[in-house]
This record gives structure tokens, sequence and C-alpha cells, in this order.
């Protein structure tokens, strides 16, 4: 089973290009302090709207619906995104856990979706590591903008601070 840690901390592991000037991009980075579970990444969402001028951390705040029905697990922030779309029902990550100690039946296949200022997650399935997943990776990408959106500084993608509400709930 390929991990998380087999990736350098900083890497890139989810970009959407929406327009020629908005973007997403999502950055394993590493967690000061550890996670609650010992977790030493944390996922870094940056957005932006003007072509790399400014990026904006995306914040980590669940909603309480979401809290209530999945109050131990999927560990959170996620360690990594692997996947991002935008739909009309708003801005959806790919992630999976890594660190998942209590959660039945081991690791997960989450979608956690923003809308308004909060996030949502929906169990998608359990991995399955002795069958279709197991070379299932965290994928490790190169930065690909198109030539009108500048990169988030280097800075950001290795030495974010926690945002608010990037607690576990």
């Amino acid at each position: 089973m390929s991990s998380l840690y087999d990736l350098p901390v900083g890497s890139c592991t989810a970009q959407l290009v929406v327009s020629e000037s908005e973007a997403y991009v999502a950055f394993s980075i590493e967690r000061r302090p550890h996670g609650p579970n010992g977790e030493p990444r944390v996922a870094c969402l940056l957005h932006t709207t003007d072509g790399g001028r400014t990026w904006t951390q995306m914040s980590w705040r669940r909603s309480v619906w979401s809290q209530l029905r999945h109050p131990g697990f999927p560990n959170w922030p996620p360690e990594a995104v692997i996947g991002i779309s935008v739909h009309p029902r708003g801005l959806t990550i790919t992630h999976r856990d890594e660190h998942v100690i209590f959660e039945p039946g081991g690791e997960s296949l989450w979608e956690s979706t923003f809308r308004g200022s909060a996030w949502s997650i929906r169990k998608v399935r359990s991995m399955d590591y002795e069958g279709n997943d197991n070379t299932m990776a965290i994928p490790q990408l190169a930065l690909d903008l198109p030539p009108s959106i500048r990169p988030p500084n280097q800075a950001l993608q290795t030495d974010v601070p926690r945002p608010a509400g990037a607690g576990r709930g």
C-alpha cells in the first residue's frame, strides 16, 4: 500500500483550474503540532480568483451536522486532498484516512463539500487494499497552472499556519 508519507512534505496532491483567473491547489504540509492521533501532515487548500496575485487558504471548519453525523472520523482536516471538483452544490474534495484507529472497517475514501462557510462530509466507501485499491497512491503532482495564473508562493506550500477551525471537529 502506498502511503501519504511516501510524499515529500509540501507536495502538490491535487489542483483544479476553473478559469483563466481562478484555481484551487492542494498541498500536503507538515502539521505542527501533530494531530490528535499523531498525524504529521495536514492538507492545505489554496484558492485564487485573481490570476494568482493573491491566494487564500480555505478554512477547514465543518458544519454542525457533519460533526454530529461523523464525530470521530474521518481525520479532520484531511492529511491530503486527492481530488478537487466544482459542482452546483459546492466545491468538493476527495480524501482518504491515514490514521483511523477507531474507524470501523479501517481506512475509507471520503468526499467533503464546501457550501457557504463550512464543509459537509460523506463516506464514499471503505478502501479495499486487497482488491481494487492496491495501487491507489496519493499523487504527487507537478504544479501545472496556465500562464495567466501565478503559482502560490513557495512559503505558502510548506509553512502555512493552521487556519481557525482546523481542529478535529
